[in-house]
């Protein structure tokens, strides 16, 4: 399958990249590792901690993880395209902890006075974990599904 379109490429690869950070953070979950859901995150920039943890909330908190791993996908592929996909493994998840671990998690939801949010060190390693594992997702996808003369040649 190739994908043209970059917003398309980068739309499904995250999308897609989300798989195996759910499957990993319900494993964390479930065993006791990690104290929340991922996509509780998300909707806990808007909803109070009760209200996130409605069926309501809960939708509302995955339609927002996946518009976000939609958003970074598309990231994704500008990034490869611009300088290429050598070492695609080392640029996806680096970008994916920078964007989403560093800046969304660490600096926006302070900023944004977000109601949940992870203060134990488990959790958040579970959580940085599963990022790096979207990223590898996610760029493997971007670089599978897309055309490879977009691809700056080194």
């Amino acid at each position: 399958m190739t994908i043209k379109d970059p917003i398309a490429l980068g739309s499904l690869a995250g999308i897609c990249g989300v798989i195996p950070q759910i499957i990993l953070n319900l494993l964390s979950k479930s065993l006791g590792y990690s104290k929340i859901f991922s996509f509780t995150l998300a909707g806990g920039i808007f909803l109070g901690k009760k209200a996130i943890s409605s069926i309501d909330g809960g939708i509302l908190g995955s339609i927002l993880w996946l518009f976000t791993a939609a958003f970074v996908g598309c990231l994704l592929v500008y990034l490869l395209r611009k300088t290429s996909t050598d070492f695609w493994w080392l640029k996806a998840p680096l970008l994916t902890v920078i964007l989403i671990h560093l800046t969304i998690f660490g600096f926006g939801f302070n900023m944004a006075n977000a109601k949940v949010i992870p203060k134990d060190v488990k959790t958040n390693i579970s959580i940085l974990v599963e990022n790096i594992a979207f990223g590898l997702t996610a760029g493997f996808l971007i670089t599978r599904w897309g055309v490879k003369e977009h691809w700056k040649q080194h």
